[in-house]
């Protein structure tokens, strides 16, 4: 693939929504929340396996490129194949956070526990099985401080769409989407944080505009290697 290639086909943050729905609720006691919507094409399965596999966030993810696992529940007695750093309800870890991005500077380290892991029943390795009222849920809280000081929860909502071009995108895309053709198949992905308490209003103060930017880079990264990770899959 020639560097024009490459260009043309990397997403750019003009493919990022950062205006919530009107639909979009927020708990009462919430300060401040970022948010990011895109549309990915690749199936939601596919996307989710992306967000759920912690030990391959060094490969694209800028904003948290690095993920320590602090607590591992036993998997059920029928998953045996589970990868080292899935991520599943009741894992806790440590995020090594870069408020700078790709653009370097100092980073930080977060307690995190994921407290959420919610997929479709009839979910598989074909996108074939998916339907558009299907959701798939998968939710994190910060547990570095204690809960009346600060509370952070991050949700990341994947749905999947209709495969076609025509069709205008839950996200807030238009119709004809830059990347997009009949046939190919894509999800609705968003991403948000809750923060409440009185740290909060520092967080806000200190890493408000920040945080924007690094979830405009979040949805953008995991575009990006879900789209290439689905191609070579299916090349």
């Amino acid at each position: 693939m020639t560097s024009t290639e490459e260009a043309k086909s990397s997403p750019t943050d003009s493919n990022i929504i950062t205006t919530p729905p009107s639909t979009h609720s927020l708990p009462s006691d919430c300060l401040f929340s970022p948010y990011a919507a895109t549309t990915i094409n690749a199936p939601a399965f596919h996307v989710a396996k992306c967000i759920l596999d912690s030990a391959r966030y060094p490969e694209w993810n800028t904003f948290i490129p690095e993920v320590t696992i602090t607590y591992d529940p036993p998997p059920a007695p029928s998953d045996t194949s589970r990868p080292k750093g899935w991520l599943q309800a009741g894992t806790k870890m440590t995020f090594l956070s870069k408020p700078k991005g790709a653009g370097g500077g100092s980073s930080f380290n977060s307690k995190e526990e994921v407290t959420v892991v919610e997929i479709p029943p009839s979910s598989s390795s074909s996108s074939s099985s998916e339907a558009p009222d299907h959701v798939y849920s998968i939710r994190w809280g910060a547990r570095g401080f204690p809960s009346f000081m600060m509370r952070a929860e991050r949700f990341q909502e994947l749905r999947m769409l209709p495969p076609t071009a025509a069709a205008a995108n839950s996200a807030g895309g238009e119709e004809g989407e830059e990347g997009a053709e009949d046939g190919v198949e894509r999800c609705d992905y968003r991403t948000w944080e809750t923060f409440a308490g009185p740290l909060a209003r520092v967080v806000r103060m200190q890493f408000g505009k920040l945080l924007d930017e690094r979830f405009v880079d979040l949805a953008r990264d995991l575009k990006g290697f879900a789209e290439r990770t689905w191609a070579e899959r299916a090349s």
